[in-house]
């Protein structure tokens, strides 16, 4: 493995630690939350393992306590999600500034529409508007694939995050909708088969290249892949021109370069600069 890997692969390691670290709690408490809303007298998940015990009795029954659940919670949610699902989300697009028209807006909006539609982005969000009620967090995805097995065009597709708590984002975020995210993962736990046959090269490497020493990233039917996103920033200097427009100093050809500095020679007027950092 080169050296660059080698440093994406340990930095990955210690990003997910930080992760780990910073939402065990909240996800502790996000998964009790996921099972008390859905509490029944089967899975008696409204009731703590030592209240259960002290209400089962002993092998034959003696001693036994009543243990009835009703569940509350659940119509209350059910109340806000059937309420989300009537309200369907939907994109609206609206020209703003620049070269943007009412026309063109229309466009754009009939190509959100389109991808909504071949990705059947309602359950995607009826997915995550349900983890956002029970759990206090929901996701779904944009991703690229290509159209169909027999093209090599892609399509952009809305797609559902079946398990909320597969998820990871930087914990630095100021922002509300984490768009300022530095890193993030993507958890899948893959059957070993079907692992097997899209990553032969990587059969037998499984336990040496997890980010995690976590038994279960390992098991004998299933093997977790992790998808790694992270953002690379480098410093520039945005350039004010004359004409009003802006330039970045790293997409300077030699010969804007010298007209620059031609301009400024001659005027004795220094072109307004700031550094700037661009992904």
């Amino acid at each position: 493995m080169s050296d660059r890997k080698d440093k994406i692969l340990d930095q990955a390691r210690k990003r997910f630690r930080l992760c780990q670290d910073y939402e065990s709690t909240a996800r502790a408490n996000a998964k009790h939350d996921v099972k008390f809303a859905n509490g029944d007298a089967l899975n008696k998940d409204q009731w703590t393992p030592g209240v259960i015990a002290s209400r089962v009795g002993d092998a034959k029954g003696m001693g036994a306590r009543p243990m009835m659940t009703i569940n509350k919670t659940r119509q209350h949610c059910l109340q806000i999600i059937n309420d989300a699902r009537q309200n369907k989300p939907g994109v609206q697009v609206r020209p703003a500034g620049g070269a943007a028209t009412a026309d063109s807006a229309q466009i754009f909006g009939g190509i959100i529409r389109h991808i909504e539609y071949i990705s059947n982005a309602q359950a995607a969000y009826d997915n995550a508007t349900w983890g956002q009620v029970t759990a206090g967090i929901g996701y779904w995805r944009l991703v690229t694939d290509y159209a169909n097995e027999n093209s090599f065009d892609q399509e952009i597709f809305i797609r559902r995050v079946g398990d909320l708590f597969s998820v990871y984002i930087d914990p630095d975020c100021q922002e509300a909708d984490k768009s300022d995210a530095r890193y993030g993962f993507v958890f899948d736990d893959m059957p070993r088969d079907k692992f097997e046959a899209e990553y032969p090269k990587y059969a037998d490497k499984v336990s040496a290249t997890t980010i995690s020493s976590d038994s279960d990233w390992s098991t004998r039917d299933h093997v977790r892949v992790a998808e790694y996103f992270y953002r690379e920033e480098k410093k520039d200097t945005l350039i004010a021109l004359p004409d009003g427009s802006t330039v970045r100093e790293s997409a300077l050809d030699e010969v804007m370069r010298s007209q620059i500095e031609m301009f400024e020679a001659e005027t004795g007027q220094e072109l307004r600069r700031r550094s700037i950092l661009t992904p």
